[in-house]
């Protein structure tokens, strides 16, 4: 042993025999505390939570289809890769704190203190590896995403106010994410204001902290601009290669969501300067290409560096992105023919990638809505909707559109087939059976093209085979099992991924998303003409028959009825969709036209002129919305539309009428406020026989109903309580009502009783001429059915050998309650016979007796009847008063 370790030993050892206690506070103390808290105890928590980060930067991938995180280690996946440290930096930061802190004050020698005596008396703790300890313990909560016990420990740094500036200024700036992690943007605003202030103490080691802290801050609340400006300033303090370049790519993709693309393309190359990883790097390039505008003298090297990229084998698993950034130039360049090739060229090579597959069939969704092209539009907007997490920016969007474009589809197809289906019906037999038997020919032709390419697949198949074959060997010589052995699963997994590529394993897994669409389908669907769309309606048949198509045609008043109502209505909704939620009023008005023409009688007449009204007055045609006001005036003179268009003022004035009746009702709810009940009926019978609004009327009806409960007797009350809850529009009135009626039920039993006796007089009839049925109502789960259903049979059988009774049984037919039936028994004396026989029959009696089973008779129409009102405690009370008399 060196002098030097048996020195340092020695006085370890002199120190804590000298004073280990925390509740002394003298310098051996301190001197001791503080030297194990530092070299043992803080110095493991630290290394422990060094070792965290390093493991978490080396295993994170980040996502570069998406924005990246100003702190990409800060989320809930970061945290279960680096729990373990985390726990450990906890628990050796906890020890540090519970044993080793000193919060004792010293022995004071004399009365007068100076300053800087008073100022170490005063100290909160003695020991200055606590508040790094709390801080360190703050920092792996927050990490490991316990985010409460973070705040907890940074906020007692805060309040504590240690003398150590650095620990308290860092603890600020981790408190603002847990804010910010948590919503709460006051709360972290308030504590950067303070920061602000006291900016010139920040140290330099935590100031590119400090940059993105307020960067993140501003970024979560859709400040963009802001939060380019603080990043930009963390950079510049940035010392690190790999969060520099981080860093220097997410400003790339926040200049490139503010539509600054020079500056974009300027931080993207500023990350290639820096030398990172490979796929940052290529993401980077790709950036730069779809970023660099059609004049940029560089374009053409872009361009190059692409299909460099594209030829390299390392990036077989990029080459959709790369395909993607081909598009994107090229609808820069205003090649949009081109733009959609590169894209279905993305989308194929998308097999691992569904991000980017989505991003794919979403670029060429945006081309053919802004063409108008919806057929296509909505296929692949289905698409996008099908590959694209639930979660990826601008989702929610896409769905609705993709939801609008699917109704519009299905109303303009209807259109479509309708057309075709009227046309043919106009022509004569000779040209309409030409046009199908032409659909026919069409139809074995390409069966016959499809036969020929099946067969030219042979050889193929015949290599598939040969390759199965050379597999099969490799697996024999091996000698092992498929999923021990690696060229199996290799070869498996290649094959597997090759033909369907990424799949989760779950049901029907083969089925991708029923939205998903190939682009063989696509073409199919376009090159499909007018006449051909009534093959799309026959789901059954012989396609190579001429009846097959025939029967779909109107040739007929009433299908021609039928089929004339199918087009208004695929008329006026189109149009509806087209106005409402794309916008497209082209469209629009030119469905609403034609239907207003080719239909003068539709019973959309009324809403297409209004809504044409509308339209053209958006439109700054002021003569035909006169037009079509005139004629709304003058065809539905009594219409609320009429109305409006005929006083201006008419909306003000019914409104104002409405503001009227609240204002009444509000006094009347006043006097039932104060107790003044037979003036509250008094108006309500009032304003009742008024015509007012449902709404009021349902309010009105109910404070009524109360009123009644307060000054008459239950009974009475539970009648008007029923009219209540039988007529008010008002469910969430009518549900009140109900409860009411419930409450008193419960209350008052015979109040109860009363209303199933009537109830059953109402509901049900006694018919003793009708065929009857015996039911067997069981609750008890324990019974074997099947076995009750054989003994029943038997008794059949045995007692009435030249009956044939049907015997069915209905599983939990009434909320967890099982119905046996037994039918047909003939008229009530026969039924009542049969029932008598069956209560002494041995093997049914241990049935019969047990309480949870019951068994009555019914007609058949007053089966039909319970199997609606569901109330055996009805049928009970009649059964009892007609069958057990």
């Amino acid at each position: 042993m060196s002098k030097k370790v048996f020195y340092f030993v020695f006085f370890i050892l002199l120190l804590g025999n000298s004073g280990c206690s925390v509740k002394k506070n003298t310098g051996s103390s301190r001197a001791y505390h503080n030297l194990v808290s530092h070299y043992n105890i803080y110095f493991n928590a630290k290394e422990s939570y060094k070792s965290g980060i390093r493991r978490a930067w080396k295993q994170i991938k980040p996502d570069f289809a998406r924005t990246l995180p100003v702190f990409p280690l800060e989320t809930k996946e970061t945290a279960s890769l680096i729990t373990s440290e985390m726990d450990r930096v906890v628990k050796k930061a906890s020890k540090l704190i519970s044993y080793h802190s000193i919060t004792a004050k010293p022995k004071r020698k004399k009365t007068k203190l100076t300053e800087k005596e008073k100022e170490f008396y005063n100290l909160p703790e003695y020991n200055k590896w606590v508040d790094d300890s709390y801080l360190l313990m703050g920092k792996a909560q927050y990490l490991k995403n316990d985010l409460a016990s973070a705040l907890t420990s940074f906020n007692y740094i805060i309040n504590k106010k240690y003398p150590d500036s650095k620990v308290v200024l860092e603890a600020r700036l981790w408190a603002v994410k847990v804010y910010d992690r948590t919503k709460d943007f006051r709360a972290a605003e308030e504590i950067l204001k303070e920061l602000e202030k006291e900016k010139r103490k920040i140290p330099s080691s935590i100031l590119e902290d400090y940059y993105k802290v307020r960067g993140n801050h501003y970024l979560l609340q859709g400040k963009t601009e802001a939060a380019i400006e603080e990043l930009k300033k963390a950079l510049e303090c940035s010392k690190e290669k790999y969060k520099k370049a981080f860093t220097a790519y997410l400003l790339g993709q926040l200049f490139e969501k503010t539509g600054d693309m020079a500056d974009a393309v300027k931080y993207y190359r500023r990350v290639l300067h820096l030398n990172p990883p490979y796929e940052m790097a290529f993401n980077a390039h790709i950036h730069i290409a779809e970023n660099s505008e059609t004049y940029d003298e560089n374009l053409k090297q872009i361009k190059k560096d692409l299909y460099k990229l594209l030829r390299d084998e390392k990036n077989e698993e990029y080459r959709d992105q790369i395909y993607y950034a081909f598009g994107k130039i090229a609808m820069k360049e205003n090649k949009v023919d081109e733009a959609i090739d590169y894209f279905k060229n993305s989308a194929h090579y998308s097999i691992s990638n569904d991000v980017q597959k989505g991003l794919s069939y979403l670029a060429m969704a945006d081309i053919y809505f802004n063409r108008n092209d919806y057929d296509d539009a909505q296929i692949y907007y289905d698409s996008t909707v099908a590959f694209l997490p639930e979660d990826y920016p601008g989702y929610e969007d896409y769905k609705s559109k993709s939801h609008n474009l699917n109704r519009l589809v299905r109303f303009t197809r209807e259109i479509v087939l309708q057309d075709s289906l009227q046309h043919l019906a106009s022509l004569s037999e000779k040209e309409r059976l030409a046009i199908i038997d032409g659909i026919i020919k069409k139809l074995v032709e390409q069966e016959k093209k499809e036969a020929e390419l099946n067969a030219s697949q042979t050889y193929s198949h015949g290599q598939a085979m040969q390759t199965d074959i050379r597999y099969q060997s490799e697996i024999n010589r091996s000698g092992q099992w498929y999923f021990y052995n690696p060229t199996a699963l290799g070869f498996g997994r290649t094959e597997f991924k090759r033909r369907w590529g990424t799949r989760k394993l779950e049901d029907n897994w083969r089925r991708k998303n029923k939205a998903a669409i190939s682009f063989e389908a696509t073409a199919q669907e376009k090159d499909t003409v007018s006449n051909e769309q009534i093959i799309k309606s026959v789901q059954k048949g012989n396609k190579k028959s001429r009846s097959y198509y025939l029967r779909q045609i109107p040739l007929n008043d009433s299908m021609m009825v039928a089929s004339n109502a199918q087009l208004q209505e695929g008329l006026f909704e189109s149009a509806m969709i087209f106005y409402n939620d794309l916008k497209d009023y082209d469209n629009a008005i030119h469905n609403l036209e034609r239907l207003a023409k080719d239909f003068p009688q539709s019973t959309y007449l009324l809403a297409t002129y209004y809504t044409l009204y509308g339209l053209y007055r958006e439109t700054g045609k002021t003569g035909l919305a006169n037009k079509c006001k005139n004629l709304i005036i003058e065809k539905f003179p009594d219409s609320y539309q009429a109305k409006i268009l005929k006083d201006p003022l008419y909306l003000k004035k019914i409104n104002e009428q409405r503001l009227e009746e609240e204002r009444k009702y509000e006094e009347v709810y006043h006097l039932f406020k104060t107790g003044n009940y037979q003036e509250v009926i008094r108006r309500c019978d009032q304003m009742l026989q008024k015509g007012i609004g449902e709404a009021l009327k349902s309010k009105y009806m109910f404070l009524r109903a109360v009123s009644i409960g307060k000054t008459s007797d239950p009974r009475t009350f539970k009648e008007v309580l029923k009219q209540v809850a039988d007529s008010v529009t008002d469910q969430d009135i009518a549900a009140r009502a109900r409860n009411l009626i419930a409450y008193l039920n419960q209350e008052l039993p015979v109040l109860k009783q009363e209303e199933i006796e009537k109830t059953a007089s109402v509901i049900y009839h006694f018919n003793p001429n009708e065929d009857h049925l015996l039911t067997i109502f069981v609750k008890d789960p324990s019974i074997n059915l099947n076995q009750l259903k054989f003994e029943i049979i038997n008794f059949n059988t045995d007692q009435y050998p030249q009956s044939d009774f049907e015997v069915n049984v209905d599983n939990d037919a009434m909320n967890g309650m099982s119905i046996i039936t037994v039918k047909t028994l003939g008229k009530y004396k026969d039924a009542m016979v049969y029932i008598k026989t069956f209560a002494q029959y041995p093997a049914l009696v241990p049935y019969i007796q047990n309480p949870r089973v019951e068994v009555f008779i019914f007609s058949e129409s007053d089966f039909e009847t319970f199997l609606k009102n569901k109330s055996l405690d009805t049928y009970r009370v009649f059964y009892k008063k007609y069958y057990l008399r």
